[in-house]
């Protein structure tokens, strides 16, 4: 079978997510092509590089150019057919509806990864992104959304025949050490939707209590600054840190070595849809874990058992931290159970075999 995956991420730069596993998943299924944009000045300007498990094709754009359903479709090396197109996100399902059009796919798979309007604050954009993500969902053959909330909003205009659930997973069920620091880790994007101001709040007055736990953030982002400034106003600069990007393998043994994680995102429309990957790699490393009670969020912890959601509030999200940080044994011992048994049932493997299964009975 002929594969081609098309994504917004940019492979080579990124850290390791959802289309990392895909292709690594699809390229011992066939022959893949991975088509991934990245910003820069060469507009336009295509490379194309085998990297020994599958042909990766990077075109460069503005973000303004995506929105030209030609743009990509002009960039590719013509002629060619997939039996699949595997399209994440709007801006690869413009590419997708072409292929499809032109007749060099015989199926168009769309991955409804994100509630992508969500992510813009101007109306023009919003609506803008919204009509195209309508458009690549009523024309793709088969979609997969990554949340339960998601689908739901999804079959209330399309055909709810070709929605499937695939959610985010885990690699591998890593055994906690047992020697952890009392530390606390937040691992993703430093934006608005990330919630750490108010978790910064709350773990100030928390610190003023307990003297022993550390807070840890890994990432970056536009908020990165205005957190380093409020550790500083807080007082807490020697509890608490910007740890900034590290690579994905030495994040999870991160994970491994701490106390509680933490999946405090703001309650806002695009966290409502969003199924985080870091909650269930939390989990998966024997991580007790404080979250939002919202959307898919608040089931996974109520179902496995395997830390506490609350409302998004600096006293509620305080009296959870301490909870978290000073619970028996045995509680503690009970929750990173419950959590690494409900994160092997988000093996990647099982959930991209399933996807391709799907795919496959409708080729």
């Amino acid at each position: 079978m002929r594969f081609l995956l098309i994504t917004s991420i940019d492979m080579e730069r990124s850290l390791t997510q959802r289309p990392h596993y895909l292709a690594d998943y699809l390229q011992n299924k066939g022959l893949l092509h991975v088509l991934s944009t990245k910003y820069g000045q060469k507009v336009g300007h295509r490379e194309i590089k085998y990297n020994g498990k599958y042909i990766n094709m990077a075109i460069e754009c503005r973000f303004m150019d995506l929105f030209n359903e030609n743009f990509l479709y002009d960039r590719i090396p013509p002629g060619g057919f997939y039996d699949a197109v595997i399209c994440e996100g709007p801006w690869a399902g413009l590419l997708g509806i072409k292929l499809k059009e032109h007749g060099r796919t015989g199926l168009f798979v769309y991955e409804d990864i994100d509630y992508f309007p969500a992510f813009y604050e101007y109306d023009f954009i919003y609506e803008k992104i919204r009509s195209m993500e309508d458009r690549c969902m009523s024309k793709a053959d088969l979609i997969f959304t990554v949340s339960k909330t998601l689908k739901k909003l999804r079959d209330s205009y399309i055909d709810s025949n070709k929605i499937f659930v695939s959610p985010n997973g885990v690699e591998e069920i890593n055994t906690p050490q047992k020697n952890v620091y009392k530390n606390i880790v937040y691992a993703g994007t430093l934006d608005d939707w990330s919630g750490m101001d108010l978790v910064l709040k709350a773990y100030s007055r928390m610190a003023e209590i307990e003297r022993e736990s550390k807070l840890f953030i890994y990432g970056s982002g536009k908020k990165a600054n205005e957190y380093k400034k409020m550790i500083r106003e807080l007082n807490i600069s020697e509890r608490a840190f910007i740890m900034g990007k590290i690579p994905h393998r030495q994040l999870l043994d991160v994970y491994s070595r701490s106390f509680v994680g933490v999946c405090m995102l703001k309650p806002v429309e695009v966290v409502r849809y969003c199924f985080p990957i870091k909650l269930t790699e939390y989990m998966a490393a024997g991580l007790p874990v404080i979250a939002t009670k919202c959307g898919d969020m608040a089931d996974i912890v109520s179902e496995s058992g395997c830390g506490i959601s609350v409302e998004y509030g600096e006293n509620e999200i305080k009296n959870a931290l301490l909870h978290l940080i000073s619970m028996s044994k045995e509680e503690r011992h009970m929750m990173q159970e419950n959590g690494m048994s409900y994160a092997g049932k988000f093996k990647w493997e099982d959930i991209l075999k399933s996807e391709l299964k799907i795919i496959q009975a409708r080729l």
